[in-house]
C-alpha cells in the first residue's frame, strides 16, 4: 500500500540524512578526534538499527504477513503491519526480541487499516 511505501521512504531518508551529517563530522579535519569516536559509535549504531530493521521486517513477511514496517528508537520497537494480519502479535514480537533485543513490553504492534486510518495495537501481552 502507499502507507507502507512512503513510510519506508521517509525512514530510508532520514537515516541518510544522519548518516551523512555523521559522515561529514568524521571527515572534516576541523573537529576534535573526540567528535569524530563519537561519530563513529553513532554511524555503528545507525547502521545496526538499519539491519535491525531489515531483518525483522523480512522475517515477519516470511511468517506471511503481507506488509510492515519497523521502526526502532530509543529502545523501543513499533511494527505496523496490513489491517487484518495480526492474528498472533506474540510471533510478531518473538521475531523483534529475538533480532534486536528489545523487551516485549517495548515493542507496539499497529494495523495500517487505509492509507488514512490507522488502529491502535497492544504494547504489551
Amino acid at each position: 500500500s502507499e502507507y507502507f511505501a512512503q513510510a519506508e521512504l521517509k525512514r530510508k531518508q532520514a537515516q541518510d540524512e544522519e548518516l551523512e551529517l555523521l559522515n561529514n563530522i568524521i571527515e572534516d579535519n576541523d573537529k576534535n578526534e573526540a567528535a569524530k569516536t563519537e561519530a563513529v559509535k553513532q554511524v555503528a549504531e545507525i547502521t545496526k538499527r538499519i539491519e535491525q530493521q531489515s531483518n525483522i521486517e523480512s522475517l515477519i513477511k516470511a511468517k506471511g504477513f503481507d506488509e510492515c514496517i519497523a521502526f526502532i528508537s530509543n529502545g523501543e520497537c513499533n511494527i505496523v503491519v496490513s489491517a487484518g494480519s495480526v492474528t498472533n502479535a506474540g510471533t510478531i514480537k518473538d521475531i523483534v526480541h529475538k533480532q534486536s533485543g528489545i523487551e516485549y513490553d517495548k515493542i507496539t504492534i499497529t494495523e495500517q487499516i487505509s492509507d488514512n486510518q490507522q488502529t491502535s495495537s497492544e504494547k504489551s501481552e
